[in-house]
């Protein structure tokens, strides 16, 4: 009996022995886990103790470093920014100079009297008129038989005036036709028999109803004025005056000449008849040269608007320029 009940506590107690082994591991393996956690962190403590002596030491070098390259990259970032205005200014002076340039060709301006004396000879003849030569300059004018001067300006206008001087008339059908009021040009469409489509008010330009209308020749010239026709050499628009003192040849600046579509007389016409009766005038967006070049050349725009807003653009920089918040020459 004695023997029995030993022989059961030795196997009770050996199972419990059995159980707690893998227990007494893992408490064995979480503590040495702690211990190395513990040195861990310790050594953390350290490193950042390490970083907060080294900042409490260093920080007013590390500060006049991080100052020194921020205003190292404001200087350069403004000797970038002096240098590209100072492009953008050179630039602008240039485009400037071309609208100069165009300005003075004619648009808005008064025609040019041109004096005949000059070194003159014979460079061409046809019906009795001679197309002649300045051989001090590239001036060319046309004379008749008795050597009375018809016209004068440059070769490509000489040359289209002779013609017309040959076939006895001045405009033709289908010519896109101006005349020089106070301050601005009026445009219209020659249809011949002394007829002009113009988009205009009934006996005045900007008065009472504006639509386009068939008017006579007498009431688009009004007070008189000089009149002109454009010419299109290699879809340029040129000047070509019936006066034969003022200069013809100057070009018709700020025309978009690559969108340029000449139609022929005939479709001109046409195109200037459809539109008879509109009222939708607007002295910016569609006004008698937007019609009358629209007509021509499929191009809707007005070279005296463009050439307005480019004397303003020039007056208000001309304004601010000496008032700039800064002086290149110093930068």
């Amino acid at each position: 009996m004695f023997i029995r009940r030993m022989r059961m506590e030795k196997r009770l107690f050996g199972d419990w022995e059995d159980c707690l082994n893998p227990v007494e591991e893992l408490l064995d393996g979480l503590q040495s886990a702690m211990e190395e956690f513990c040195e861990n962190l310790s050594e953390f403590g350290d490193t950042i103790g390490e970083g907060l002596s080294y900042m409490e030491e260093n920080w007013e070098d590390e500060l006049k470093t991080i100052s020194g390259n921020f205003l190292e990259d404001m200087d350069r970032a403004k000797e970038e920014l002096s240098e590209g205005i100072e492009e953008s200014l050179e630039d602008l002076g240039r485009e400037l100079k071309d609208i100069g340039e165009q300005i003075g060709d004619g648009i808005g301006q008064l025609p040019r009297i041109i004096s005949e004396k000059g070194d003159w000879e014979n460079a061409k003849e046809l019906q009795g008129f001679s197309l002649q030569k300045d051989r001090l300059s590239n001036r060319y004018r046309i004379v008749d038989s008795a050597s009375v001067q018809k016209a004068i300006g440059s070769k490509e206008a000489m040359e289209a005036r002779l013609e017309r001087l040959a076939k006895g008339h001045f405009l033709e059908a289908g010519d896109v036709i101006g005349v020089h009021r106070p301050g601005y040009e009026h445009y219209g469409i020659y249809i011949g028999n002394e007829r002009v489509i113009h988009y205009a008010g009934e006996g005045s330009d900007f008065l009472g109803p504006i639509c386009i209308h068939e008017a006579s020749f007498s009431e688009f010239m009004k007070d008189g004025g000089e009149c002109f026709y454009l010419h299109f050499q290699d879809k340029l628009p040129i000047k070509i005056y019936r006066s034969e003192k003022l200069y013809s040849g100057d070009k018709l600046p700020f025309a978009n000449t690559k969108e340029y579509r000449i139609f022929s007389p005939e479709e001109t016409v046409r195109r200037a008849r459809e539109r008879v009766g509109e009222e939708e005038y607007n002295l910016i967006f569609r006004n008698c040269e937007h019609f009358a070049l629209w007509c021509k050349t499929g191009v809707e725009e007005s070279t005296q608007v463009i050439h307005g807003a480019m004397q303003c653009l020039a007056f208000g920089l001309t304004c601010a320029l000496p008032i700039l918040p800064f002086e290149l020459s110093e930068q």
